[in-house]
Protein backbone atom coordinates (compact mmCIF):
# COMPACT_ATOMS: atom_id res chain seq x y z
CA UNK A 1 0.00 0.00 0.00
CA UNK A 2 1.31 3.45 -0.93
CA UNK A 3 2.01 5.86 1.89
CA UNK A 4 -0.40 8.76 2.44
CA UNK A 5 -0.19 12.18 4.04
CA UNK A 6 -1.95 10.79 7.14
CA UNK A 7 0.66 8.04 7.44
CA UNK A 8 3.43 10.64 7.53
CA UNK A 9 1.94 13.25 9.80
CA UNK A 10 3.61 13.56 13.21
CA UNK A 11 5.45 10.25 12.98
CA UNK A 12 9.20 9.98 12.48
CA UNK A 13 9.63 7.53 9.63
CA UNK A 14 12.93 6.18 8.35
CA UNK A 15 13.14 5.52 4.63
CA UNK A 16 15.98 4.37 2.42
CA UNK A 17 17.11 5.09 -1.14
CA UNK A 18 19.91 4.48 -3.64
CA UNK A 19 22.01 7.21 -5.25
CA UNK A 20 23.57 7.25 -8.71
CA UNK A 21 26.65 5.38 -7.43
CA UNK A 22 24.76 2.53 -5.79
CA UNK A 23 25.26 3.94 -2.29
CA UNK A 24 22.48 3.64 0.25
CA UNK A 25 20.98 6.61 2.05
CA UNK A 26 18.90 6.69 5.21
CA UNK A 27 16.38 9.52 5.66
CA UNK A 28 14.60 10.39 8.94
CA UNK A 29 11.42 12.43 8.36
CA UNK A 30 11.36 14.05 11.84
CA UNK A 31 7.57 13.78 11.80
CA UNK A 32 6.99 16.09 8.83
CA UNK A 33 9.56 15.33 6.13
CA UNK A 34 8.57 14.21 2.67
CA UNK A 35 9.04 10.82 1.08
CA UNK A 36 8.92 9.67 -2.56
CA UNK A 37 5.29 9.62 -3.68
CA UNK A 38 5.50 5.95 -4.65
CA UNK A 39 6.85 4.89 -1.19
CA UNK A 40 5.17 1.76 0.13
CA UNK A 41 4.36 1.46 3.84
CA UNK A 42 5.55 -2.15 3.86
CA UNK A 43 9.00 -1.00 2.74
CA UNK A 44 9.23 1.44 5.64
CA UNK A 45 8.60 -1.33 8.14
CA UNK A 46 10.75 -4.00 6.45
CA UNK A 47 13.84 -1.96 5.57
CA UNK A 48 14.43 -0.28 8.92
CA UNK A 49 15.24 -3.45 10.92
CA UNK A 50 17.22 -4.91 8.03
CA UNK A 51 19.67 -2.01 7.91
CA UNK A 52 19.85 -1.56 11.68
CA UNK A 53 20.86 -5.21 12.08
CA UNK A 54 23.62 -5.27 9.47
CA UNK A 55 27.13 -5.82 10.82
CA UNK A 56 29.36 -2.83 11.44
CA UNK A 57 31.76 -2.46 8.51
CA UNK A 58 33.64 0.71 9.42
CA UNK A 59 33.80 3.97 11.26
CA UNK A 60 31.61 6.97 10.57
CA UNK A 61 32.30 10.64 9.99
CA UNK A 62 30.15 13.56 11.04
CA UNK A 63 29.13 15.73 8.13
CA UNK A 64 30.62 19.20 8.03
CA UNK A 65 27.48 21.24 8.63
CA UNK A 66 25.11 18.99 10.53
CA UNK A 67 25.20 21.09 13.72
CA UNK A 68 24.08 24.17 11.79
CA UNK A 69 21.03 22.36 10.46
CA UNK A 70 20.17 20.44 13.62
CA UNK A 71 20.22 23.46 15.91
CA UNK A 72 22.75 21.82 18.24
CA UNK A 73 25.31 24.66 18.68
CA UNK A 74 25.42 25.78 22.29
CA UNK A 75 24.03 22.52 23.63
CA UNK A 76 26.15 20.15 25.64
CA UNK A 77 28.07 17.09 24.52
CA UNK A 78 25.36 14.68 25.69
CA UNK A 79 22.79 16.37 23.44
CA UNK A 80 25.12 15.96 20.47
CA UNK A 81 25.90 12.36 21.36
CA UNK A 82 22.21 11.51 21.77
CA UNK A 83 21.34 13.17 18.44
CA UNK A 84 24.16 11.40 16.59
CA UNK A 85 23.47 7.96 18.05
CA UNK A 86 21.04 6.58 15.47
CA UNK A 87 22.77 8.24 12.50
CA UNK A 88 26.22 7.03 13.54
CA UNK A 89 24.98 3.44 13.97
CA UNK A 90 23.66 3.40 10.41
CA UNK A 91 26.79 5.07 9.01
CA UNK A 92 28.96 2.44 10.73
CA UNK A 93 26.91 -0.09 8.72
CA UNK A 94 27.73 1.73 5.48
CA UNK A 95 24.79 4.11 5.00
CA UNK A 96 24.76 7.87 4.42
CA UNK A 97 22.34 9.25 6.97
CA UNK A 98 20.13 12.34 6.55
CA UNK A 99 17.68 14.18 8.83
CA UNK A 100 14.87 16.53 7.88
CA UNK A 101 15.43 20.24 8.49
CA UNK A 102 12.35 22.39 8.78
CA UNK A 103 13.40 25.35 10.91
CA UNK A 104 13.16 27.67 7.94
CA UNK A 105 9.81 29.42 7.39
CA UNK A 106 9.40 28.59 3.70
CA UNK A 107 8.27 25.07 2.73
CA UNK A 108 10.20 25.51 -0.53
CA UNK A 109 13.52 25.79 1.34
CA UNK A 110 13.24 22.86 3.75
CA UNK A 111 15.64 20.03 3.10
CA UNK A 112 17.18 16.82 4.25
CA UNK A 113 20.69 17.42 5.59
CA UNK A 114 23.43 14.82 5.83
CA UNK A 115 24.34 14.02 9.44
CA UNK A 116 26.85 11.21 9.02
CA UNK A 117 28.88 9.52 6.29
CA UNK A 118 30.26 6.00 6.31
CA UNK A 119 34.02 5.47 6.15
CA UNK A 120 33.17 2.35 4.11
CA UNK A 121 30.03 2.73 1.98
CA UNK A 122 27.59 -0.14 1.59
CA UNK A 123 26.61 -0.72 -2.02
CA UNK A 124 23.30 -1.79 -3.50
CA UNK A 125 24.93 -5.03 -4.72
CA UNK A 126 26.04 -5.87 -1.16
CA UNK A 127 22.50 -6.30 0.17
CA UNK A 128 20.08 -9.21 -0.17
CA UNK A 129 18.05 -9.57 -3.37
CA UNK A 130 14.82 -9.23 -1.41
CA UNK A 131 15.95 -5.86 -0.04
CA UNK A 132 17.29 -4.86 -3.47
CA UNK A 133 13.82 -5.40 -4.91
CA UNK A 134 12.32 -3.04 -2.32
CA UNK A 135 14.92 -0.28 -2.14
CA UNK A 136 15.63 -0.36 -5.88
CA UNK A 137 12.32 1.45 -6.39
CA UNK A 138 13.80 4.51 -4.66
CA UNK A 139 16.71 5.25 -6.98
CA UNK A 140 17.96 8.80 -7.48
CA UNK A 141 20.49 8.48 -10.33
CA UNK A 142 21.25 12.21 -10.46
CA UNK A 143 22.31 12.37 -6.77
CA UNK A 144 25.52 11.50 -4.94
CA UNK A 145 24.89 11.06 -1.21
CA UNK A 146 28.63 11.47 -0.66
CA UNK A 147 28.68 14.90 -2.30
CA UNK A 148 25.37 16.22 -0.95
CA UNK A 149 25.34 18.16 2.32
CA UNK A 150 21.63 18.75 1.78
CA UNK A 151 18.89 17.58 -0.54
CA UNK A 152 16.00 19.83 -1.48
CA UNK A 153 12.60 18.52 -2.47
CA UNK A 154 13.25 18.99 -6.20
CA UNK A 155 16.33 16.74 -5.91
CA UNK A 156 14.07 13.83 -4.98
CA UNK A 157 11.34 14.41 -7.53
CA UNK A 158 7.67 13.71 -6.89
CA UNK A 159 7.16 13.54 -3.12
CA UNK A 160 4.37 13.47 -0.57
CA UNK A 161 4.45 15.24 2.78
Amino acid sequence: MMISHDDLESYDHDWFAIDGYGHIGHFATAGFGWVPKHMEIEHLTALKPYFRNLPIIGEFQESRKWKDYAGIPGKDYLDEKRFLSDYSKLAARGLYSFDFHSALPSPDVVSYFRVTCPAVALNFHDISQEVQSMIGKYLFPQISFCDSDELLRWHLGDCIS
